[in-house]
């Protein structure tokens, strides 16, 4: 049921983006005289369609995308071409041009009202705060790269800006170190009562984020008992908090590894708090997939709420804007990022089917405001890719018309079909590449 939902809720988002960015090609053709002789949201035979002012309105049984048919505009360019007035090469390029680029225009103007609402009306998230765990052998033994920890950052630190960008809470964070692959950034954290800075390299994922090595700080509270281990023995339960491992001060969950990493399966004493109560026992800790464990699953870190509050009307536009900026921004490095080596296209590019998992997963777990962004987002990046100059894709269109209004004489349409039938064929190559990666990523 749970696979049911994400799969529902995922298709509910795609839906959403398809059905406003065939609406802007519908709404366009019909202001510049083109008759529309299809809406299709999906593929294939409709599910559910009906007839209104010649205009065929349906649901196809594959959910994966849509598109909007004009007159005259039919696979082979003259199926149902008959040289009438509203059809769709009939017409002036530029009115034809307004029609193609209408698509992309509606995905960028949804995100930007979202961007603008949720400026204007602000909006409550939870997240961790920015007290972080930084990784290194002890945390992560398979990595190779520490970033964090290369610089000097040290576990408890609490992290308050990243290249001068504040970082009220991890989620923040997270965001402002996947946007920096491979660069050095200037992070400011409080010690103590000390303010230090620190220049960290970041490392690039295979992804194509930006990764410093940082995690939310975990302290050493038992959050569940395994069966048949150390800590079974013991008698640890639910909520227990250890505060002392061979003697030595654990006051986090990194410092409680680094611990029985040193002793290994060596009996130790062990002190942890029930309340208000001190208790102390003896364990050694067991070897498991190459880590020493004492056999606990430890408590997530404490999710706080946060307020973004909003902003006047004017400031919200100018924010909205801003964000829609910055998102341009940030896909044109994506695509720079997939020609790295270090760089998996597969683990990078998402394709429809990962689109709705992500889509889904969004929906299910995460706030109005959350599951909101993300639709903005993606309808940012379905409109830049739209724009691409790809042969039958908008951008493509949107390309040909271009020229034929420098030129000022149209196309052949044995050069357009030409043209098109090679577009179809990179974008059915393109969708092939996509879906098959997509299969993987999800089966992983």
């Amino acid at each position: 049921m749970d696979t049911v939902l994400t799969i529902v809720y995922g298709l509910v988002t795609l839906g959403i983006l398809v059905f406003v960015h065939e609406l802007g090609h519908f709404i366009a053709g019909k202001a510049v005289g083109i008759r529309v002789t299809t809406f299709s949201i999906g593929f294939g035979r409709g599910i559910v369609s009906f007839e209104r002012g010649g205009t065929l309105y349906k649901i196809g049984w594959i959910p994966v995308g849509g598109y909007c048919r004009f007159a005259g505009e039919g696979e082979d360019l003259s199926d149902d071409k008959k040289g009438e007035p509203d059809e769709f090469y009939e017409r002036p390029a530029w009115a034809r041009l307004v029609t193609v680029s209408a698509g992309v225009v509606f995905n960028f103007a949804l995100a930007i009202l979202i961007f603008f609402i949720l400026s204007l009306t602000g909006f409550g998230y939870t997240s961790s705060d920015t007290t972080v765990t930084v990784a290194d052998t002890v945390i992560a033994p398979g990595e190779s790269v520490f970033p964090a920890a290369a610089a000097g950052l040290k576990t408890g630190d609490k992290i308050l800006s990243v290249d001068g960008v504040p970082t009220p809470d991890f989620r923040k964070l997270q965001e402002e170190i996947a946007v920096r692959p491979d660069r050095t950034v200037t992070i400011e954290v409080q010690r103590g009562t000390n303010l230090l800075r620190y220049p960290v390299r970041t490392s690039i994922r295979s992804d194509g984020m930006g990764f410093a090595g940082v995690y939310p700080f975990y302290s050493a509270v038992v959050r569940e008992v395994e069966p048949g281990t150390p800590s079974a023995r013991l008698g640890l339960a639910r909520g227990d908090r250890i505060i002392s491992w061979d003697g030595k001060n654990v006051d986090s969950l990194h410092a409680l590894k680094a611990r029985i990493a040193a002793t290994r399966d060596r009996a130790v004493e062990i002190v942890w708090l029930r309340g208000d109560k001190t208790l102390r026992g003896k364990a050694a800790a067991v070897q498991k997939n190459g880590a020493w464990i004492l056999g606990f699953v430890p408590a997530e870190p404490e999710l706080r709420e946060y307020v973004k509050e909003g902003l006047p009307p004017g400031d919200a536009l100018v924010n909205s804007f801003s964000l829609f900026g910055q998102n341009i921004v940030r896909i044109v490095e994506g695509i720079a990022l997939l020609f790295r080596k270090e760089v998996d296209a597969g683990k990078a590019v998402a394709g429809p089917l990962r689109i709705v998992h992500f889509s889904g997963q969004v929906m299910k777990e995460s706030s109005a405001s959350g599951y909101l962004t993300f639709l903005a987002m993606i309808s940012i990046a379905l409109g830049f890719f739209n724009l691409l100059p790809i042969p039958a894709a908008d951008g493509g269109h949107v390309v040909l018309t271009l020229i034929e209004m420098i030129r000022r004489r149209r196309f052949s349409f044995a050069v357009l079909r030409r043209i098109q039938m090679t577009g179809i064929i990179i974008l059915m190559s393109l969708f092939v590449f996509v879906m098959f990666f997509d299969i993987v990523n999800i089966v992983r």
